[in-house]
């Protein structure tokens, strides 16, 4: 996969290149695409957010209906448009007829000629979901009690692929209040695999190579609440675990993303590198699987 240097068009897009690593390099309007699609697998009639590039001096260009954004699955002869909503024109649906399967391959394909702009596409493969075991969890501090409010918990977890192709995770650990709202937890500390696993700035979670883990496939965390929660007041006292099966380029993604939040970079700074899995334009197509597991506080 290829990489590319350019201005982000603005913070919350942080909008990606493909290609090799070269200044940026704009049609005349000074703009671009920018796609962002991570969808879960199982979600009914996935979204895809798609705007233009912007700067100080540019305005972002309204999309229309002259833009044609289609699906392949198994580059099948028989592609699924996606729409836009007609109350936002940036979040594009899929229709109802597309399925989505472990093991499949879908290809997107973007083509807004019409108003300017090059063609791009990106593929992906959908990953079988991996599995994972919670071997422990200990109560370090309780908020009530503890000399900063905090609670904290350590939990050691394995992860192993259901194939025999190690996978990418991205993994949420979190509690749910006794009004049923979901507080993620805090990652304080990693203390086993730190080769393998990656905090992220810009979102809850870690991101975890398999391919890297050693041979106990075990992940050791420390997690805090950042709030004063009386853990045995919870009326379901656990600890719940997102699993998602990520993509390579669902992983490289974010993680150039955490690294421009972690490095404060600005919006439009020319040296930020991001990560890009379509032809041209920026952006992220990727489909991931997620499964959800649990362990009781006690």
């Amino acid at each position: 996969m290829r990489y590319n240097l350019f201005i982000l068009s603005f913070a919350v897009l942080l909008a990606t290149s493909c290609t090799q690593v070269v200044d940026p390099v704009f049609e005349q309007s000074g703009q671009d695409l920018f796609i962002k699609a991570q969808i879960e697998s199982y979600t009914f009639r996935p979204e895809i957010q798609l705007n233009t590039t912007f700067t100080n001096t540019l305005d972002e260009v309204t999309l229309s209906s002259k833009v044609n954004t289609i699906v392949y699955v198994n580059d099948d002869d028989d592609p699924k448009d996606f729409r836009p909503l007609p109350e936002n024109k940036s979040v594009w649906i899929a229709p109802a007829e597309l399925e989505i399967a472990e093991g499949n391959d879908y290809r997107l394909l973007i083509d807004a000629s019409e108003l300017g702009f090059k063609a791009t596409e990106a593929s992906t493969r959908v990953p079988f979901s991996g599995n994972l075991g919670v071997k422990s969890l200990n109560i370090i501090s309780n908020g009530q009690t503890s000399a900063d409010g905090m609670t904290r918990l350590e939990t050691k977890v394995t992860l192993n692929s259901s194939t025999e192709l190690p996978e990418y995770y991205h993994l949420i650990p979190f509690i749910r209040n006794n009004d049923g709202t979901r507080l993620n937890l805090i990652i304080e500390r990693i203390s086993s695999n730190l080769n393998a696993t990656i905090d992220l700035e810009h979102r809850h979670g870690i991101l975890i190579d398999e391919s890297v883990l050693d041979d106990t496939k075990e992940v050791s965390i420390l997690l805090n609440t950042s709030d004063d929660i009386d853990i045995e007041s919870l009326d379901f006292p656990f600890i719940y675990f997102d699993l998602k099966t990520t993509t390579k380029d669902y992983y490289l993604y974010n993680i150039s993303i955490s690294d421009q939040v972690k490095a404060n970079a600005s919006p439009f700074n020319k040296e930020t590198l991001t990560y890009s899995n379509f032809s041209s334009g920026y952006g992220i197509f990727t489909i991931y699987t997620s499964k959800l597991d649990s362990i009781i506080i006690e």
